[in-house]
């Protein structure tokens, strides 16, 4: 995962991609779905920073209240995906939803495979 950010940065035009191909009724120029991808990048990065320190902080009081606030923020990050699709791309809820899946299951193969491979090279090149 120590690699994760350096993967995020050349993945983001390939999201963008995605959701050129998956929302192409919308109408939007690829730069318009390159800034809805570093938009995602850059609420992912933020939301999980606060997310882990109020875990922690919730933590040192109550372990079961970090656990609550872990699943809560989790839902949140999983439910602002298609509420931000919706918002920016003018589709329905399940327009949005299918393509929402859709869009998470590439984005998921894509992130393990570049981070596997991201891996291999920096400890077959020492890094």
């Amino acid at each position: 995962m120590a690699h994760a950010p350096n993967f995020l940065f050349f993945a983001i035009p390939a999201l963008a991609l995605m959701t050129k191909i998956l929302f192409w009724g919308a109408r939007r120029t690829y730069l318009e779905h390159l800034v809805v991808a570093l938009h995602l990048g850059s609420f992912y990065f933020t939301f999980t920073l606060f997310l882990e320190g109020w875990r922690g902080l919730f933590g040192l009081l109550l372990p079961f209240l970090a656990s609550i606030t872990g699943i809560v923020g989790s839902l949140y990050m999983l439910a602002f995906v298609p509420w931000l699709f919706a918002q920016v791309f003018q589709r329905g809820i399940w327009g949005t939803v299918w393509r929402t899946l859709i869009f998470a299951g590439i984005s998921a193969g894509l992130f393990l495979s570049g981070l596997m491979a991201l891996t291999i090279l920096y400890v077959a090149t020492g890094d």
